[in-house]
């Protein structure tokens, strides 16, 4: 009993730490006595080779130091400070150096009761009391012992577990273990074997001591049992083992705990055992038997779980019982927060009650502390009244600050709750976050904290834009717990904004900022149909509409959960999968639901009892009978009967009749004659014809007159003849042998002839008549005839001999063309004699083509006899067609009329043919195409229209007369469907459409580009638009160009022409001079510029150029003259044969030679000069 008081008191204390923790909400810088908040178990084992720690945390403004905390041992305090106690810096754990190098005997020095003291200079807070033990270890007792036992007697084998507490017992078994019903554990761990059987012979088992705190565990002696088989008892009543009868002396157990009660009994055979209340019933949802009966659990004691409770052991011997007696009994508790101190906050000159009421069984005794010290030993306060149960202080003052205790106690455990009584004053202080956002949905209720603390407690109001709300309809401040918060119930749409809430007490002020938003409830659609067929797999999905994610969706049935996710499946339906299916969708911020109901059908089953009954007065009329089968959760829809006849087609079935009334229960029906039936039913509903039923016994009925045969009519293949055709009689409307069919005809017209008959026998269906004139109509019979009977004479029907070819031709066809409608005509002819077209007249033909086509291309639209006009479509414009006329009837075309020829007026221009983009960039895109194929008008124009797809209203249109367009100020990287149209001057033609993506936007992408110089000139040549994905082209161009002295010139811009190589020429360079060239390409997003450098080669100087210099020629004029001169006095001076003085001429040369030239006489001419 010690041990489970002391447990007992661990749990109590453990749940009323956590609870002080939760009493009152106060900011971390409000000055508190402390609060335990950690403490040991109330036993704490010491165990051998681990070290042995007590816990002892508490929490107090200030906060408690490690000076704070005190412990005593059996009442006299710890010296924390010896050296084998270490204490934990920032908590009063403490923990005891050297045990975990300790054996059993040397931990028992440290057994005792522990208490720990917290004191942060306002109050002292203390544990309850922790008891050291430590925890004994089982002895190994490992012997072998032999034990003897006489077969069919019982056997008791103790398990010496010294008292120790804590311990578990179990049984091991050499080998196979024998059968538990026969061989269990008593409760005090005995292994009891309630017969000795002849197998339990050489069994060896032993019992295992294992203790639950150290987990460490000892064998005992290990039996070897040998069975005396010499005289077995062969039967034997049961014996209970125990419980021992307690019904005088009664059982005491404790409120809450969980009561075990273990019966064993031997006897042979195995008894059987029972529990039973022997004045009331078992608790429901509290009990468990187990162990085949011998063990029951009731969990969670109540008080009025104090009954007797009886175990009978039974076999077919006898039946014995033993009681058992429970009182139940309780340690001290406070079944109600109010009974048990509270935490108080209470400003100076204001008055508290602390309150000590706890309940148990016995009543617990009350005894009070202070700041852990027994009250009565405090000094004497006389603004403080104390009983058992309360504690009065009037006229607080701040010195009244301090932790009280209160201890009960009764026989079976003690209790300990304290509370701390605060005197200060401060003003408002937010307890809530400031700017939280809260989110709520429409409809819902939703609590937004707004707390303060405050001593005095101040008084909190709220509001939103400005208005205060606390106590305006749907608005509401609430109190949860210690927490205040702002309520609003049915949430609007117009709740969502930012609050403010302001507390005020006689000290200050403080608020707080949040803000709400309102979120659409959560909706769900569930998809999927509402019945299956049985064996089919069906699946639903919740289509959830929510402004949060979806955490859980769950499929329920009948409130148990069946499926989770957005989908859920059914497979292999069946009947019991039908009814109401619920989805509960669950989001952070609400929950729907959604419901579904599911039908499982299948096909009727079969209908019975199906049976038929003769009449009297006719063997032919029948009457039928059943009772519905099961319509499988589809309503019946119709029956139908079926028969079988084993003559003309046996072995199938055939509908004798169907589309019965579902109400109907029975029906009946006329037979054919000389017919061998057996019928069944079938029953259909939505999901399909039922298994037919059991099919009746066979019927034949008498001998009849034949039905007539259907279909009879009378056409020729040829314009000499007329063959007679109908369907042949069924084999059960034949009613009877040897059918024939009399064939009777006649021209018609004339009632006087007479008529032709031919017999035809069965299976054969026609009978040709030769030498018919063409087309000519006659009357035909064909009547039905059996060894028995022949049929009614049926209705006379009229046939035609063979059609010929027409012997008319339409005239006077004409044609008319509209200028408004090029593409249709109204062509025309006079009406015919219908008796020419030798068959049945089934109207006219036209012809028509093209001029250029080949007649076999021609087309034909047929007209019905009584029309001699009619309008012929879908032609061509400035199309030239040919158009002619016949009449036709079923067999034969007749001749066609002359053709009349006709040229249709001029219209819509064809489709523009390839439509190609030639040139784009960001923000334009270059279309090139071609003329209409079709020359249906003259084009005068082209109208291209662009804009993105699909959105029509931002298009636009513009004209051009050329086959040519640019697309400007478009939108960098983006879709245009472009439409190009001819138009004429009657009207527009078709379109020609091309989807085309602008480039992204970007300057122009760098080229190479080569130079060609020559001496006064240089070509520039580059690419326009290499094949690269992300080539940004250009659309103009231009050269800048610098020579070696900084002189920069510029060519003018350029457009870039259709292709890819592009060109230009630089012309006026000066010759063997280098230049720096500047490639510069141009679009909407900017210039790129590309830099090289050439030089233009020398200048080349040649006679022909030298020659058209103008001193150049004036010189060889002068020349010219000179000689011609020297020529002349050279002849004259022969011509006279005078002499002269050589040494004259000598000087004279001599003197020409050594004369200096003048100015003029320099150059070239010189050396001609000197040659000369």
């Amino acid at each position: 009993m010690e041990m489970w008081t002391i447990v007992m008191i661990s749990l109590v204390l453990t749940l009323q730490i956590d609870k002080i923790a939760a009493k009152l909400e106060v900011p971390p810088e409000v000055p508190r006595p402390p609060q335990i908040t950690t403490q040991s178990a109330s036993t704490v084992y010491a165990v051998e080779e681990s070290l042995l720690e007590l816990k002892c945390e508490a929490d107090g403004q200030p906060k408690v130091d490690q000076d704070g905390y005190i412990w005593k041992k059996d009442g006299e305090s710890l010296d924390l400070t010896a050296g084998d106690i270490v204490q934990s810096e920032n908590s009063g754990n403490i923990t005891f150096s050297g045990t975990d190098l300790l054996k059993e005997e040397e931990l028992r020095h440290y057994e005792g009761i522990y208490q720990c003291f917290a004191s942060n200079g306002i109050g002292t807070a203390v544990t309850g009391n922790i008891a050291v033990k430590v925890a004994a270890t089982p002895s190994p007792n490992r012997q072998d012992k032999d034990l003897s036992a006489v077969e069919g007697a019982s056997l008791t084998v103790p398990c010496d577990h010294e008292g120790l507490e804590g311990i578990t017992v179990s049984w091991d078994f050499e080998g196979t273990k024998p059968d538990e019903r026969r061989v269990g554990q008593a409760a005090d761990g005995s292994l009891v074997f309630s017969n000795v059987i002849a197998e339990d012979d050489g069994l060896e088992f032993w019992c295992q001591i294992k203790k639950r705190v150290s987990r460490r565990s000892a064998d005992g002696p290990h039996y070897t049992l040998n069975v005396d088989r010499s005289n077995p008892v062969t039967s034997r009543g049961p014996d209970i083992v125990s419980p021992v009868n307690r019904i005088a002396n009664p059982v005491e157990v404790l409120l809450g705990d969980d009561l075990v009660l273990e019966c064993t009994a031997t006897g042979s055979p195995t008894p059987i055992i029972n529990w039973e209340v022997m004045n009331g019933d078992w608790p429901q949802g509290r009990y468990k038997i187990e162990d085949f009966g011998r063990k029951v659990t009731i969990t969670n004691l109540t008080y009025v779980d104090g009954k007797t409770y009886q175990c009978t052991a039974s076999n077919d011997v006898e039946s014995v019982s033993s009681g058992v007696r429970v009182t139940v009994k309780s340690r001290p508790f406070f079944s109600l927060e109010s009974q048990k101190p509270l935490d108080v906050i209470q400003v100076p000159g204001k008055s508290v009650n602390i309150t000590c009421d706890p309940s148990g069984l016995p009543k617990p005794t009350t005894k009070w502390l202070v700041n852990g010290v027994p009250i009565e030993e405090t000094p004497t306060m006389e603004n403080r009244k104390v009983t058992s149960n309360w504690i009065k202080l009037k006229n607080l003052k701040k010195e009244d600050s301090a932790v009280y205790q209160c201890i009960a106690s009764n026989p079976y455990g003690t209790v300990i709750e304290q509370a701390y009584v605060n005197v200060l004053t401060s003003p408002p202080i937010p307890l809530s976050s400031n700017a939280d956002n809260y989110k709520s949905v429409e409809r819902s209720t939703v609590k937004m904290n707004c707390s303060f603390f405050g001593s005095s407690p101040p008084k909190v109001t709220c509001s939103k834009g400005g208005v205060d709300i606390s106590s305006m309809d749907r608005f509401s401040i609430v109190k949860h717990k210690q927490t205040k918060q702002l309520k609003i119930e049915g949430v609007t749409r117009d709740d969502a904004g930012l609050y403010t809430c302001v507390a005020v007490n006689e000290y200050g002020n403080s608020s707080i900022d949040f803000t709400l938003d309102v979120l659409k409830p959560t909706s769900i659609k569930i998809v999927g149909p509402d019945s299956v067929i049985k064996g089919n797999t069906v699946s639903f999905r919740a289509v959830v509409k929510a402004e949060s994610a979806a955490d859980e969706v769950v499929w329920y049935r009948s409130e148990v959960p069946k499926g989770r996710g957005e989908t859920f499946t059914i497979s292999d339906a069946d009947y019991s999968d039908s009814g109401t299916y619920k989805v509960s969708v669950s989001t952070k911020y609400d929950k729907s639901w959604g419901y579904v109901t599911l039908t499982v059908k299948d096909r009727p089953s079969p209908p019975e009892r199906f049976n038929f009954s003769t009449n009297k007065d006719s063997k032919l009329d029948v009457n039928f009978n059943w009772t519905p089968g099961a319509e499988n959760n589809d309503e019946i829809t119709e029956y139908k009967i079926e028969f079988e006849e084993d003559n003309f087609e046996p072995g199938t079935w055939q509908v004798l009749r169907d589309s019965i009334n579902p109400s109907l229960r029975s029906t009946s029906e006329v037979l054919s004659p000389y017919v061998n039936y057996k019928f069944r039913l079938l029953a259909r509903n939505s999901v399909g014809w039922s298994d037919p039923s059991a099919e009746t016994r066979r019927y034949s009925t008498p001998e009849g007159a034949p039905k007539n045969p259907t279909g009879v009519r009378g056409e020729g293949t040829s314009p000499n003849n007329m063959i007679i055709t109908w369907s042949r009689v069924r084999g059960i409307d034949q009613n009877g042998p040897g059918l024939e069919y009399l064939v009777s005809y006649r021209k018609a017209g004339n009632g006087s002839s007479a008529w032709n008959t031919a017999p035809v026998e069965d299976p054969l269906t026609s009978y040709t008549v030769e030498n018919t004139e063409p087309y000519k109509p006659y009357e035909i019979i064909v009547q039905s005839k059996n060894d028995f009977d022949v049929a009614d004479v049926p209705e006379m029907v009229r046939g035609y001999s063979g059609e010929d070819v027409p012997l008319v031709t339409p005239n006077n066809v004409k044609v008319k063309t509209f200028d408004e409608a090029p593409r249709h005509v109204l062509v025309s002819w006079e009406a015919v004699d219908p008796t020419l077209v030798r068959g049945r007249f089934l109207g006219y033909k036209i012809f028509y083509g093209m001029s250029s086509d080949n007649e076999a291309d021609e087309k034909v639209v047929e007209c019905k006899p009584n029309v001699t006009e009619t309008y012929v479509s879908n032609l061509f414009p400035n199309t030239q067609y040919w158009f002619s006329v016949a009449v036709y009837n079923r067999m034969y075309t007749g001749n066609k009329s002359e053709k009349k020829i006709v040229t249709t007026p001029e219209g819509a221009p064809g489709r523009p043919t390839s439509l190609t983009l030639k040139r784009r960039n960001a923000t334009s895109l270059f279309l090139t195409w071609n003329k209409p194929k079709e020359n249906w008008g003259k084009v005068v124009m082209y109208v291209v229209t662009y804009g993105p797809p699909k959105d029509p209203e931002n298009e636009i249109t513009e004209n051009t007369g050329e086959q040519k367009f640019t697309v400007k100020n478009l939108n960098p990287d983006t879709y245009y469907n472009i439409r190009v149209k001819a138009r004429s001057r009657q009207g527009m033609g078709e379109e020609e459409v091309l989807q085309t993506r602008t480039l992204r936007s970007g300057i122009p992408s760098t080229v190479p580009f080569s130079l060609d110089p020559g001496s006064t000139t240089t070509n520039i040549t580059w690419i326009s638009s290499p094949d690269k994905p992300d080539f940004m082209p250009a659309n103009s161009f231009y050269v800048k160009y610098v020579d070696g002295n900084g002189n920069e010139n510029q060519t003018p811009p350029k457009d870039v022409e259709d292709g890819d190589k592009q060109s230009i020429t630089i012309e006026g360079l000066e010759p063997d001079t280098e230049y720096k060239f500047v490639l510069v390409l141009v679009n909407g997003a900017g210039p790129t510029e590309i830099h090289s450098t050439a030089s233009t080669e020398e200048a080349a100087v040649t006679s022909g150029s030298f020659a058209t210099e103008i001193w150049f020629i004036v010189l060889m004029c002068l020349l010219g003259v000179v000689i011609i001169l020297l020529l002349v006095v050279c002849f004259v001076r022969k011509g006279k044969g005078g002499k002269y003085s050589v040494a004259e001429k000598e000087g004279r040369l001599f003197d020409a030679e050594s004369q200096p030239m003048t100015k003029e006489e320099t150059g070239e001419y010189k050396s001609v000069y000197l040659k000369f």
